[in-house]
C-alpha cells in the first residue's frame, strides 16, 4: 500500500503542493523552504534581487575571502573598515 504524498502550503501563493514542489532548507522545521519553487524563482527574478546578486558577486570578486558569507554581513564588515 502506497503512502499518500505529503503536501505543504506555499506561504506566498497559498496553493497546496507536494513536497517535491519545495526546495530543501535545513534551517526550517520540516526541512523545506516556505515558498514553492515557482514563487521562489519569481522572487529572485525581480530586478531588485538581481541587483543584490550583482552586488554580492562584485564583493566576492573584490574580496574572495568572503565566499560563502551573506552580503549583509559582508557589507557590515566592509563598513567597519
Amino acid at each position: 500500500m502506497e503512502e499518500p504524498a505529503q503536501v505543504k502550503r506555499c506561504s506566498k501563493c497559498g496553493i497546496e503542493k507536494t513536497v517535491a514542489g519545495f526546495s530543501s532548507n535545513k534551517t526550517e522545521k520540516d526541512g523545506l523552504h516556505g515558498q514553492c519553487k515557482e514563487c521562489h524563482a519569481e522572487r529572485y527574478a525581480k530586478p531588485e534581487n538581481k541587483k543584490r546578486k550583482t552586488e554580492w558577486l562584485q564583493q566576492v570578486r573584490e574580496h574572495p575571502e568572503f565566499v560563502g558569507i551573506p552580503l549583509l554581513i559582508i557589507s557590515k564588515v566592509l563598513s567597519l573598515n
